[in-house]
């Protein structure tokens, strides 16, 4: 597609002094591709807000958060820009970085490998909308990735290109159903300081992996609603890591398994992983919810569940380094993010390989 041939009725102002020629396209019409979100109305969601609004208020909040979002294209312009407008914007905690919180990243494929290019950086303050421009990387066809905002929403997304340049579909991800991430504030990227650099971000570009993030912080709870809104979702790998959010070890015993029954039912050939708490010093309560995960883990594969498996989340974190690798013995740095993903990469190439 030229971007010359778009109509002049759809045409999206350029605010960019230094793009004179640049045109904004529709980052929900083709060739573009998204991923890890999709339309709910007037804005971007994870889930559904008729369900999200039936699990409790903090997932109908966070389910709006385009965490794990992504936008896939091929163009020949020499640079990528967006235009954004925003939802659900409100101030998040002071030790996330703003470019992880409502920013976003832009990755193209280089060398043979997924490549981190630039950073649209947001503005300080708090707006509706921005837009920026970033180059692209020397050659003259781009395989791009845009990463979305971690803990804002977005209602409406503009792609901005080079008017004389061209675009295309990307290419596919290898794996044809998405690997599906349940979770706490760690599964939904806090504290990542850009929006590629959470767990999966790293993981999608090492595996060529199609993803989704349920990651909900605070308010991952095993609810009952959720846990059947997600064994809905066809994945070719379920992760489930919610030790973080479930208000006390009771609250994880009594849903844990209930969660595995419910989503094997719906889903007997999908493999499941259990992973405990990504954290190295733990206290006795915590060894107790470690355990319990454990103990549900080794249960249902004695009971013959062939395709179960589990992490120990202590193996997440940085060796030697016990819980440095976060900002406040819980949330991982870009540090402990990295050897979250490589820890987690050798189950999930297997699994995505077979």
């Amino acid at each position: 597609m030229k971007i010359s041939d778009i109509d002049s009725n759809f045409k999206i102002e350029n605010k960019l002094e230094n793009r004179p020629n640049m045109i904004y396209l529709d980052a929900e019409e083709a060739p573009f591709k998204i991923y890890g979100v999709f339309r709910d109305g007037d804005h971007f969601a994870r889930v559904p807000m008729s369900v999200a609004s039936t699990v409790s208020e903090g997932v109908a909040n966070l389910s709006m958060d385009t965490a794990g979002g992504r936008i896939r294209f091929r163009t020949d312009s020499p640079y990528v820009a967006i235009k954004c407008f925003y939802n659900n914007v409100r101030e998040i905690s002071p030790h996330f970085a703003a470019t992880g919180e409502k920013g976003f990243d832009l990755y193209e494929l280089y060398e043979g490998r997924m490549t981190y290019v630039n950073t649209f950086i947001p503005p300080m303050r708090e707006v509706e909308d921005y837009e920026a421009s970033r180059d692209l990387m020397p050659g003259d066809m781009h395989e791009v990735i845009i990463n979305m905002p971690l803990y804002h929403g977005v209602k409406k997304l503009y792609i901005g290109l080079d008017g004389n340049s061209s675009v295309y579909p990307p290419q596919e991800y290898s794996n044809a159903l998405p690997v599906v991430f349940y979770g706490s504030s760690i599964t939904q990227g806090g504290c990542a300081a850009r929006a590629g650099m959470s767990y999966q971000g790293m993981l999608s570009r090492w595996l060529d992996m199609d993803f989704i993030n349920l990651g909900f912080s605070g308010n991952a709870k095993g609810e009952r609603e959720i846990v059947d809104y997600f064994s809905d979702i066809k994945a070719s790998v379920f992760v489930c890591d919610y030790d973080h959010n479930a208000p006390t070890p009771e609250h994880l015993i009594e849903t844990l398994e209930p969660l595995y029954r419910v989503y094997r039912e719906k889903n007997p050939d999908t493999p499941f992983v259990f992973i405990s708490r990504p954290k190295w010093l733990l206290n006795q309560i915590e060894w107790r919810r470690h355990d319990h995960i454990k103990s549900v883990y080794e249960k249902v594969k004695a009971e013959g569940d062939a395709n179960v498996y589990y992490i120990d989340g202590r193996t997440l974190t940085v060796p030697g380094l016990d819980d440095e690798g976060t900002v406040d013995h819980t949330h991982p740095t870009d540090l402990g993010f990295y050897f979250m993903a490589k820890g987690m990469y050798p189950l999930l190439k297997e699994l995505l390989n077979k």
